[in-house]
């Protein structure tokens, strides 16, 4: 996704196939939080878990929720600039077959 502020951009959640992930930028499975990337280009990881809180434990989310605005086309992205809370609608998701080896 390329970022076209630069005001701290948060990454929350994504509700697609009736489900609701969080989100993270890739490689940083704590947070989605942007600081300052006007222009960059981030890449997002969805992951139906979380880790707890002493990270000894793998806790499940609340992961069958619908979205909290109508969802208009295959996924709904949440995102927060400062404190107000923003969507992105995804209209279509094409499924890629898997790369083995990696």
């Amino acid at each position: 996704m390329k970022v076209l502020t630069d005001r701290a951009i948060a990454f929350d959640s994504i509700w697609v196939s009736g489900r609701r992930l969080k989100i993270a930028i890739e490689n940083d499975m704590n947070s989605a939080d942007i600081k300052s990337a006007k222009n960059e280009v981030v890449d997002l990881k969805a992951f139906d878990y979380i880790k707890s809180p002493d990270d000894n434990e793998i806790e499940k989310p609340d992961t069958f929720r619908e979205p909290p605005v109508k969802l208009h086309g295959d996924a709904l992205i949440r995102y927060y600039l400062g404190s107000s809370a923003n969507y992105i609608s995804i209209p279509t998701i094409t499924v890629l077959p898997p790369i083995y080896g990696q």
